[in-house]
């Protein structure tokens, strides 16, 4: 995830306003989005899903907030994301 994702990021959230109706949430995943690592899924030259990772510890991370667009959900662009973490991570 790199600080230009951030508005793709804000959009994703826009899309799911019955996942994201708290606007406290979606100021906090705002804020996340532009100063946490993470990940973005790219599908057809937009992003399509991202998620933010915070470690811990050494041996353990957090995923406190993840999306998909509406228009890619059930696609398995989640998974996507979830996994590669998981192999980054794995790596380390």
């Amino acid at each position: 995830m790199r600080v230009e994702d951030a508005d793709a990021c804000d959009q994703i959230v826009a899309s799911l306003p019955y996942h994201f109706g708290n606007a406290e949430g979606r100021r906090e995943c705002a804020l996340a989005v532009r100063s946490q690592p993470g990940l973005v899924a790219v599908v057809d030259g937009t992003v399509a899903g991202f998620l933010t990772v915070q470690r811990h510890f050494e041996q353990a991370a957090e995923i406190p907030w993840m999306a998909v667009h509406a228009r890619h959900r059930h696609r398995g662009v989640g998974s996507a994301l979830v996994e590669r973490l998981c192999r980054d991570l794995a790596a380390e």
